[in-house]
Order: C-alpha cells, then sequence, then structure tokens
C-alpha cells in the first residue's frame, strides 16, 4: 500500500493502522507500506519514529522509488525498512545500459549488504527478469506480471498464482 505524504506526516498514520488491523483481523504480517525517499527525508524524527512503531505493529515498511529521491545513504541504516524498491527508471534500459546495469547491480547489493529485500519496479521484458536473477533479486514488479488491478482482482490473482504478480521466482 503506497503512503501519500500527507498520511505520513499526518501524525495519525500509526494509529489508523493499528485501528484498521485491529477492526479486520487482517494479519501485520501481510501488509506492506510504501514510502517514497522524499518523503523520508522530510522530517527524519518523524520519519525514525513513525517507522520504528509500524515495524513494531509487525507491518513491513518498503523505500519506494530508490535511487531518484534525496537521501543520504547514511539513513539506509537507521530507518527501520523490510525492503528496497529499485525505481523504473533505473530499469527501462536494462539489460543494455552499463551504467543503469551498474547502478541496479550496486542496489541489489547494497540492499543485500543491509539484509532488505528488493523489488525492481518497472519490469516490462523476460530479458530485464533474467539479468536481475543474476544479479540476485528475485522479486519484480510490472507489465511483465500484471496491468495494475482492483482489489479483488489482485486478491484472486493472488490466490489462484501466489507470487506471480510480483514476480516472485519462489
Amino acid at each position: 500500500m503506497n503512503l501519500s505524504p500527507r498520511q505520513f506526516v499526518g501524525g495519525a498514520l500509526v494509529r489508523s493502522v493499528e485501528e484498521a488491523l485491529s477492526g479486520s483481523g487482517f494479519p501485520p504480517s501481510l501488509l506492506e507500506l510504501e514510502i517514497t525517499e522524499s518523503v523520508a527525508m522530510s522530517n527524519l524524527e518523524l520519519t525514525l519514529d513513525t517507522l520504528r512503531q509500524l515495524r513494531a505493529l509487525g507491518v513491513s515498511v518498503v523505500l519506494d522509488d530508490f535511487g531518484v529521491g534525496h537521501s543520504s545513504l547514511a539513513y539506509l541504516k537507521s530507518f527501520s525498512l523490510d525492503a528496497l524498491k529499485i525505481d523504473r527508471s533505473f530499469m527501462a534500459q536494462v539489460p543494455g545500459s552499463p551504467a543503469d546495469e551498474a547502478l541496479v547491480t550496486a542496489i541489489v547489493e547494497m540492499a543485500r549488504g543491509l539484509s532488505l529485500r528488493v523489488v525492481a519496479e518497472g519490469s516490462s521484458a523476460r530479458k530485464q527478469v533474467a539479468f536481475l536473477r543474476s544479479r540476485g533479486c528475485r522479486i519484480a514488479q510490472g507489465f511483465l506480471f500484471s496491468r495494475p488491478l482492483p482489489p479483488d482482482e489482485a486478491l484472486a490473482a493472488a490466490v489462484a498464482a501466489p507470487g506471480r504478480l510480483r514476480g516472485s521466482s519462489r
């Protein structure tokens, strides 16, 4: 679930997530919240506190659009994250662009060193997925797997073929 800047800095996010989880019975371990680099960097003290509280609920937190914002790599080790999402702009010319290949490879290696999962956005071709797998990235998102779906269709597709919608190689 993508969070807007307003949701993240509004101050009621953790309480809202906690209430939604308890009211729905939805397992926290299945909820993945995504924030962009720019949101994460807008108020570092609030970000660190909010991420810590969300992780304490058992919710996964993902840094979306990684590599296109203005974050400092030093903060990656401070943020309570579960995964990084490689921005689709890096994937557009992979494979084929040595510069983009090097950046994607570096992000995957860095995430591995920080014990973070990596999700590659914008995967629309099998050659991209083959490249990602060769670099150790096991999760991809993109039109190769599915177009964006309404919630009911996404749930039905996920039940029918677990891992297919995100390109998991399970």
